[in-house]
């Protein structure tokens, strides 16, 4: 029976990191779909798509699904929209919410269901987006030459650096990613991950435990939401 069991487990664990995979290819998909009917489909002028491109390939998405996704004249057909909305979750806490969709009252009315379940604020236009703003970012491993890495970045007009225990975090200007990139790897640094993503000027501490807790349902919450393609905030 032990070796049943050991086969189970390997069996389930296999298919939970199965569906795990199969959740993160579908959302790069989204969002290389997104990136092309919103910003265009030529990689050179649209950063973000050349950034989903690079990060399709690193996850083993076929070069022709990619095409299809791209270049796909049919579905330009579908009307969809890039919607913000912004406003104020437990704590005071900022949020701003990047959505897609082909049905704004449907957006918006889950939207605000989310809001009103956590007795949120969800505001007018501008309300919150100047607290925020678009950067590069490039995620590297910590490792012996992590002071080599870190001096290369700050000679390259780079905008901010971030440690933690065993990450680097270079934030460029949006456009300047690529040259960074470029430039680090020219001494042997290999980024984890680039991507376009929008950063918090300054960021708030919830010390309370309880609106923490309430804070991060709120925010699992509204990403649950189909339409709902990023939610960005102020919260660490």
């Amino acid at each position: 029976m032990s070796g049943h069991s050991k086969w189970a487990n390997t069996k389930y664990r296999k298919a939970a990191q199965d569906s795990k995979r199969e959740k993160k290819i579908t959302k790069i998909i989204r969002d290389l779909y997104s990136a092309s009917r919103l910003y265009g489909n030529n990689p050179t002028s649209n950063s973000k798509l050349r950034v989903l491109i690079d990060k399709a390939l690193s996850n083993n998405v076929n070069k022709s699904v990619l095409n299809k996704i791209i270049f796909n004249k049919k579905n330009e057909k579908e009307k969809l929209q890039s919607i913000t909305y912004e406003g104020y979750g437990p704590g005071g806490i900022a949020i701003l919410l990047k959505c897609l969709t082909n049905n704004r009252k449907r957006t918006i009315s889950y939207i605000r269901h989310v809001f009103s379940k956590y007795n949120a604020n969800l505001g007018i236009s501008g309300s919150v987006s100047y607290l925020f703003v678009k950067r590069g970012l490039l995620s590297f491993y910590k490792d012996k030459n992590e002071d080599k890495l870190l001096e290369i970045a700050l000679e390259n007009d780079i905008e901010d650096i971030e440690l933690s225990n065993n990450y680097i975090f270079i934030y460029t200007h949006p456009k300047k990613i690529y040259d960074i990139k470029n430039i680090l790897n020219k001494f042997g640094f290999q980024s984890i991950k680039n991507f376009i993503t929008i950063v918090p000027i300054k960021k708030i501490k919830i010390e309370e435990k309880e609106i923490a807790l309430k804070l991060n349902s709120f925010i699992q919450s509204l990403k649950k939401i189909h339409d709902v393609v990023n939610v960005y905030h102020n919260y660490f």
